[in-house]
């Protein structure tokens, strides 16, 4: 496996953790558990600044114009259903952030918003990871993975580099430690 390819997959498993945490917030606050407005701008936050910001942006900006390059189609085929979904999961984060704006009237479109995108966003990380990757690791020259591998370093420094992925490490884990204090609150509250 290529190094480009498990850095992507890597950034996989934290959008995978967060989109875990976010499932269970919808089943916490559909029972009456509310997380808060806080709770999602942090959500929205790690969706924006490191799912789409920092992870997308590599693909849309630098893999997936390589994988064309060496014969891949950006109209059609795997990459173009990559492009497509990205466009929706900005369009869903645009739903629940302006939920968010409505009040409690809005929880009802948010959880439905936020549900499509987790549903949305993890057969999407499965398409990437068992199908569009392996197809660009069999057309990449190791001159490719090589200068895929300079320009991500390059793109990522721009973007912060190890302090901006720790920092979305630890959002993420913020936010799954106060999903798990709710859960405990609630089951706490239900034991008196």
């Amino acid at each position: 496996m290529h190094g480009t390819t498990q850095r992507l997959m890597a950034e996989h498993e934290e959008i995978n953790s967060v989109l875990n945490t976010l499932f269970r917030a919808i089943r916490l606050e559909r029972s009456g558990t509310f997380l808060g407005a806080r709770f999602w701008r942090d959500a929205i936050d790690f969706i924006r600044g490191f799912s789409d910001e920092f992870h997308h942006a590599k693909e849309e900006n630098i893999l997936f114009p390589v994988y064309c390059e060496n014969g891949m189609q950006d109209d059609y085929g795997p990459v173009a259903v990559m492009l497509k979904d990205h466009e929706n999961f900005r369009s869903f984060l645009k739903i629940i952030e302006e939920s968010l704006s409505q009040g409690e009237e809005d929880n009802i479109k948010r959880w439905q918003a936020t549900g499509n995108f987790i549903e949305g966003l993890r057969f999407h990380i499965h398409k990437e990871n068992n199908i569009l990757y392996p197809m660009g690791e069999e057309i990449l020259s190791r001159e490719d993975e090589d200068c895929l591998m300079q320009i991500f370093d390059l793109v990522e420094e721009t973007l912060g580099g190890s302090s901006t992925v720790e920092h979305y490490r630890k959002l993420a884990q913020s936010l799954e430690e106060r999903v798990v204090q709710a859960f405990d609150g609630a089951l706490q509250t239900e034991a008196n």
